[in-house]
């Protein structure tokens, strides 16, 4: 159940991000963004249901580097699932006189900078960690570390005019939404793998041969 809710979670989230990302050119306050934002809601709850399972099936073999990790990357996603809800409330307050004294603020900018670097120490972490542990897929925990790069990358590249979005103004197909593939990844082979692995991610017939 576990793996489903991951998987489904951020099969959600993943949707919901390309429609609704914060990019150039896009409309807000439409239906279909409001909508978009609500996806990245709901998907980002069942992935935080889902992803305690995933740090369980591997904790054995990772020791305090993995609780770290997973402790990690669980905060920085609780950032990431408000991010819908504080998409809805900048976008209404941009509007107000007050807003551009209130962007200026170092303190507000220090904030969300210390809350984005838990999100993407914790995405690099845990992708290392499923490398090192070798329960799931070493190419998923791979595919969590390029899609955190991508994202930062393609975040800058956005946001400094360097490179323009292919879909301006109507998708935003950057590095979150590798990172959210990774993470149906791990909860596909988190919903298989019932029965064939033990705790510590040893496989049912290695057992059996001991």
């Amino acid at each position: 159940m576990s793996g489903l809710a991951l998987a489904i979670g951020a099969a959600v989230a993943l949707v919901g991000h390309l429609f609704g990302g914060v990019i150039p050119g896009q409309r807000y306050f439409g239906l279909p963004w409001r909508a978009a934002q609500f996806a990245m809601l709901v998907g980002g709850e069942l992935i935080l249901l889902g992803l305690p399972a995933v740090y369980r099936r591997q904790s054995s073999r990772l020791g305090v580097f993995g609780l770290i990790a997973f402790v990690l990357l669980f905060g920085g996603l609780i950032r990431e699932v408000a991010a819908p809800v504080n998409h809805l409330w900048t976008a209404a307050v941009a509007a107000r006189p007050e807003a551009r004294g209130l962007s200026q603020q170092t303190g507000v900018f220090v904030v969300v900078i210390l809350i984005a670097s838990q999100y993407t120490v914790g995405v690099i972490a845990f992708g290392v960690s499923v490398i090192r542990a070798r329960v799931f897929s070493r190419a998923a925990g791979g595919l969590l570390i390029a899609g955190l790069v991508v994202e930062n990358l393609s975040g800058v590249a956005y946001r400094s005019g360097l490179v323009r979005p292919v879909f301006e103004g109507r998708l935003s197909p950057d590095g979150a939404v590798i990172v959210f593939a990774a993470l149906g990844w791990l909860g596909l082979e988190l919903a298989s793998v019932t029965g064939r692995y033990c705790d510590d991610g040893r496989s049912a017939s290695h057992d059996d041969n001991v």
